[in-house]
């Protein structure tokens, strides 16, 4: 098929050739090998940092242009998506609901700061990330993840507060959280699946259940206030966080009551090409995990 954009038509990539979407393209498997940015999906993870930290719902940063210097004298500024800034304070809450980057780069600069990088880094990767350093850029999520990583760091949340890791691949070579609602993950060659993945884990208590009440709080925000209102009237129970990153777009999102935990990105992967900017988040990948979650409801016989 081809990438269509929001005008239904083809979308052209940066070799001028058109764009195709092919799933089996050699039978990559996109939720535990291919790498994305998150975006800002990745704010709602180091909400939780800062919460360990000292901070809380009603710590106040401003938004305003700011200047980052990196080790060898690069300069870095971050735009929010509407390229400006308000000037104008911000809760942690206020500016996740409405995905303020200047303030989440600001925040992930406090932290490094205040904790040094080591222990920043130690923080992160407790929710399943395999950072071995801690750049500016982080704080709106410019890294690459797998998609299984970012579904799991936000289990936390709908865990309680708890993450449970399970190491797996024909070499033990990954090591996500929280997936034991899996029993098992193949690759189909021939009649056969091979089987890379088995449950074998340990919890462990990441956050306090009070942190993982404040992040539903925020996440709930994100839905009836802020980038995420499109799963607002679902009828589902949806909260969950939007992201725009660098070529591609996502939604991550749970129900409380079904206990059902999505992750939705649309991205390309061929090199050269990137999603048109028209795409956000919000607006692409919510519809789909709406879709998601009421076919799993139908699927599994669940009730309203």
């Amino acid at each position: 098929d081809h990438l269509k954009d929001n005008n239904g038509n083809n979308v052209i990539g940066k070799d001028g050739k058109e764009v195709i979407l092919d799933v089996l393209f050699n039978h990559h498997n996109r939720a535990t090998i291919a790498f994305w940015d998150p975006g800002s999906i990745i704010k709602a993870i180091l909400d939780m940092i800062a919460f360990q930290n000292g901070y809380n719902l009603e710590s106040i940063i401003i938004d305003e242009k700011r200047v980052y210097v990196g080790e060898h004298g690069e300069k870095y500024s971050p735009n929010n998506f509407e390229n400006g800034w308000s000037g104008r304070a911000y809760t942690i809450k206020e500016a996740t609901c409405h995905s303020i980057n200047s303030i989440f780069v600001e925040l992930g600069y406090q932290l490094c700061t205040s904790l040094g990088e080591n222990k920043l880094v130690e923080q992160f990767n407790a929710f399943g990330y395999d950072l071995e350093d801690y750049k500016i850029s982080y704080g709106i999520g410019a890294f690459p993840a797998a998609l299984t990583t970012v579904a799991g760091s936000y289990s936390v949340i709908a865990e309680n507060g708890t993450a449970t890791h399970y190491v797996y691949g024909r070499e033990g070579q990954y090591d996500d959280i929280n997936m034991k609602y899996i029993s098992k993950i193949g690759i189909k060659t021939g009649d056969d699946p091979e089987v890379i993945f088995t449950v074998n884990g340990v919890e462990e208590q990441v956050v306090s259940p009070e942190i993982a009440g404040w992040m539903y709080d925020i996440l709930q925000c994100v839905v009836q206030e802020g980038t995420g209102q499109r799963a607002k009237n679902s009828g589902l129970g949806i909260v969950g966080k939007t992201g725009t990153a660098r070529g591609n777009v996502g939604f991550v999102g749970y129900t409380r009551q079904e206990n059902l935990l999505t992750i939705v990105e649309y991205g390309l992967e061929y090199p050269g090409t990137s999603l048109p900017n028209s795409y956000q988040g919000g607006r692409d990948a919510v519809p789909t995990a709406i879709t998601i979650f009421q076919d799993t409801k139908n699927e599994r016989g669940m009730q309203p």
